[in-house]
């Protein structure tokens, strides 16, 4: 609950209390040991063990082995899902990104399994499937996960705040992020059967075999892949800071594999993109999915640029595709759909260069709450407002909710009197705000930021004044 108050207090926080949220400086904080392969042209880590655990990992094979079972007679109704699901690994198969074990290592006593499972993203017009591996599964609840096993490491992302503002800076806004950006770094050999996963050799028999594999590359789902993205980005990026200054300042604030910067001009803008396109390129990795309010920047761009969204797989015709959005769009939001994108969870219409909060979805599920201290907190987790457009609301909003605590309220117990008034009150004020548009740009002219301890004391202020 602590941390869910935390955003009214930008500004107002001590320097000691702040310090806990601020991203680390550069330094090797995992003590990941990071190498840069030659033949394959992309850096190489080892996994940040706990001091001597990393001999007592469990294997976990019955436990991903029944999971594996229970994942397969649900996808069997579905064939389509299924055969998207198998595609995905033939295709990373394919690129090296995963290997088959060979028969003769199948019963390795340091070999560890993770469980995956799929998650369903649909839009219009397309179901996509994203393969998301449970570092945190357990075979029963006294033993200790992979997770548990390794060091998280620091936090190499620059705070949300921070870098929404400066997006608001410059006449230009650019967005990009890194293709696929965990699976671009290797893990080396002697971590590989750590990161082993059961899968069929053949779906379409009607019991196919179960087959062993192993990645070797970051997968998406343990602790630590996260911080040693940030860490491998932080280490690569180094190396140019004296001759391109200017680009690896704004390459140092991607928010974990999400680039967002702001420029004057459209010359600007283009010597910024093709540096940066050519400083991650070394490194292994490929920032694509450019988007600019500004339409001569992205017309010059197009033409090396693929500005498909995802890849198409063959399934027959039906339209499903892999969800290979960012990591940060994956744990932030869903992307919109239509011409709306999404910076760092805040819907973007890049075409008028508008933000936009759309809360239909909270006035809905507020209909049909009961009065109830319970609801107010849900009603609250379910806003997602970083830049506090709406703070004279939601500030208002937790501010009763913490009354209620401080009255010891239960959680379920219906609202009455001048509590039920209050909450009537502020359902009222939540309907005025179904869709939010503010301008995505602030300065007429290039203002640098220096600070953002102003900010939120203008949000309570604002707040104090409307009440």
């Amino acid at each position: 609950m602590k941390e869910f108050w935390k955003h009214e207090s930008l500004g107002l926080m001590s320097d000691d209390e702040a310090n806990e949220e601020k991203p680390c400086t550069g330094k090797n904080v995992n003590k990941t040991k990071i190498e840069f392969d030659n033949e394959y042209k992309r850096y190489e880590v080892s996994l940040p063990w706990k001091d001597g655990i990393v001999d007592s990992v469990s294997s976990d094979y019955d436990m991903c082995h029944g999971r594996l079972l229970s994942l397969y007679r649900k996808l069997k109704g579905n064939k389509e899902l299924l055969n998207q699901y198998d595609a995905i690994f033939k295709d990373q198969l394919a690129k090296g990104i995963i290997e088959r074990v060979p028969p003769e290592e199948e019963g390795a006593n340091n070999a560890h399994f993770l469980c995956h499972f799929g998650v369903i993203r649909n839009d219009r017009k397309t179901t996509k499937l994203r393969v998301v591996f449970d570092g945190s599964a357990k075979s029963d609840p006294n033993s200790l996960s992979l997770n548990d096993r390794l060091e998280v490491g620091g936090n190499y992302m620059p705070l949300l705040f921070d870098t929404l503002l400066r997006f608001r800076v410059h006449k230009i806004a650019i967005t990009a992020d890194i293709e696929a950006a965990f699976l671009q770094i290797g893990v080396k050999q002697s971590d590989r059967d750590i990161l082993r996963f059961l899968w069929f050799d053949n779906v379409t028999q009607d019991k196919p075999s179960i087959v062993q594999y192993r990645y070797c590359r970051l997968v998406f789902g343990l602790t630590c892949s996260p911080a040693i993205l940030g860490e491998t980005i932080k280490f690569h990026i180094a190396q140019f800071a004296s001759r391109n200054p200017e680009v690896v300042k704004i390459l140092n604030r991607l928010y974990a594999d999400d680039l967002s910067y702001g420029c004057e001009t459209v010359d600007e803008a283009l010597d910024i993109y093709r540096k940066a396109k050519d400083i991650m390129r070394k490194g292994g990795f490929n920032l694509r999915k450019w988007n600019s309010n500004n339409k001569d920047f992205l017309g010059q761009i197009m033409k090396s640029e693929d500005q498909m969204v995802t890849q198409q797989l063959p399934l027959g015709g039906i339209n499903v595709h892999e969800d290979d959005e960012s990591y940060t769009k994956y744990a932030v939001g869903n992307p919109s759909g239509g011409g709306v994108s999404k910076v760092l969870g805040v819907n973007w219409d890049h075409e008028v260069d508008l933000f936009q909060l759309e809360l239909s979805h909270v006035i809905k599920c507020s209909k049909n709450l009961p009065p109830t201290k319970r609801s107010l907190l849900r009603l609250a987790a379910m806003i997602f407002d970083p830049l506090g457009f709406i703070s004279v609301f939601t500030i208002n909003l937790k501010a009763f909710f913490q009354e209620l605590c401080l009255n010891k309220l239960a959680w379920d117990e219906p609202l009455e009197g001048s509590y039920r008034k209050s909450y009537d009150s502020l359902l009222t004020q939540l309907h005025k705000f179904s869709l939010v548009s503010v301008p995505r740009c602030f300065f007429d002219k290039h203002m640098e930021i220096k600070s953002v301890d102003c900010m939120g004391s203008l949000m309570h202020l604002s707040a104090l004044m409307l009440q």
